[in-house]
């Protein structure tokens, strides 16, 4: 019964500014569901190597 928590940009949803929300994604039992973290960042401040943000 392990949770995992990754932050993730929501891709599918670009502003106006040309940047990407930031969401939280939480997985427990082969479950998953979104959380939005009311922040916004461009898409370059992304490590996509790591995944990070």
């Amino acid at each position: 019964m392990n949770t995992y928590i990754n932050s993730v940009l929501d891709q599918r949803r670009i502003r106006k500014d040309g940047k990407f929300p930031i969401i939280f994604r939480l997985t427990n039992n082969r479950k998953t569901t979104s959380i939005s973290s009311g922040f916004c960042v461009s898409e370059n401040h992304l490590d996509k190597k790591k995944g990070k943000d």
